[in-house]
């Protein structure tokens, strides 16, 4: 199969035909616990934050939660488990909610 010249992509209307997403989109997080960090390279999909790959051109965003033991919400792949808190996310989905598309 052939492949699309980079000239006739960047002439598509984007928004029309595809739509740019992230496996795991807050994956580029530190884990949260030690015995968690030998598995992290198998459960990071993304080394980049959530302004760098809007930025890139991802649009679609994949947000895993659980309700961790301790009874707060946390940002998961898996059995790993991303030091990250809801309000953290929630300025992430608040600056994505302002770009407007």
């Amino acid at each position: 199969m052939p492949l699309i010249p980079q000239t006739k992509i960047n002439n598509i209307k984007k928004s029309k035909y595809m739509m740019l997403g992230s496996h795991n989109s807050w994956s580029f997080l530190p884990v949260r616990k030690w015995w968690m960090k030998p598995l992290a390279f198998m459960a990071r999909c993304q080394s980049v934050d959530i302004r760098k790959q809007y930025e890139l051109g991802v649009r679609c965003f994949d947000l895993r939660l659980r309700l961790c033991d301790d009874g707060v919400v946390r940002v998961v792949h898996g059995p790993i488990v991303y030091d990250a808190l809801v309000g953290h996310i929630r300025d992430d989905i608040k600056w994505l909610d302002g770009k407007g598309d």
